[in-house]
């Protein structure tokens, strides 16, 4: 059965277009939830003053999902949760509770537009995409931060341990640095079997 969509439905197509699906797929569920019109002639003949008027809201859709794309881009959220060991959260932050968050900041958002596979569950900073239109996708910066600033064991790579030096006693430490006396300039000759040049001298005067 053909019909004209007068919503973007993901997998079928977007507002305007003429396609066909299962009848019963149709009559009981897009026709009853003004999803789409049965594409009859009187319809098909009628198409293109509905199509003007469908491109209007399409264009309407369009903006009004950018200015709230435009506002969402300079939020940014914190969540304060309770964290254990690697930073891993004892809760989540669901697309929920990014919902709340934002209308707290007066924008509403429906949390099925929330793009979260899955919970967040851990310490750290993220970038979560709403899907405003299908045009239309901003990101959300948001920053999940330990409870009460309390920092969870293990939540920061530990860096490689150093031993700490024994301690020295200060009197040891005294005796290290105390400078060491240099020799005197002249250094007196050793003892030894040979006297000196002046000694020789005298010796052979008297011979």
């Amino acid at each position: 059965m053909k019909v004209i969509l007068l919503e973007d439905i993901d997998a079928l197509g977007k507002l305007g277009d003429t396609i066909s699906v299962k009848r019963g797929y149709a009559r009981n569920y897009l026709i009853p939830r003004n999803l789409a019109l049965p594409a009859t002639t009187r319809n098909l003949k009628a198409q293109e003053h509905q199509l003007s008027h469908i491109e209007r809201r399409k264009t309407k859709i369009a903006g009004d999902a950018q200015s709230l794309a435009d506002k969402i881009a300079g939020v940014s959220l914190i969540f304060s949760r309770k964290s254990g060991e690697k930073g891993r959260l004892f809760g989540s932050v669901t697309n929920m509770d990014i919902a709340d968050a934002l209308k707290e900041k007066g924008l509403t958002i429906d949390r099925k537009d929330i793009i979260l596979p899955e919970p967040i569950k851990s310490l750290g900073e993220f970038d979560v995409e709403i899907k405003l239109h299908h045009e239309v996708i901003p990101t959300v910066k948001l920053t999940v931060l330990p409870e009460e600033g309390e920092i969870p064991e293990g939540a920061i790579e530990a860096e490689p341990v150093v031993e700490a030096a024994p301690e020295v006693p200060e009197e040891t430490l005294a005796e290290e640095e105390a400078p060491v006396e240099e020799a005197p300039a002249e250094v007196a000759v050793e003892e030894s079997g040979e006297g000196t040049s002046a000694d020789q001298d005298e010796e052979e005067k008297e011979e």
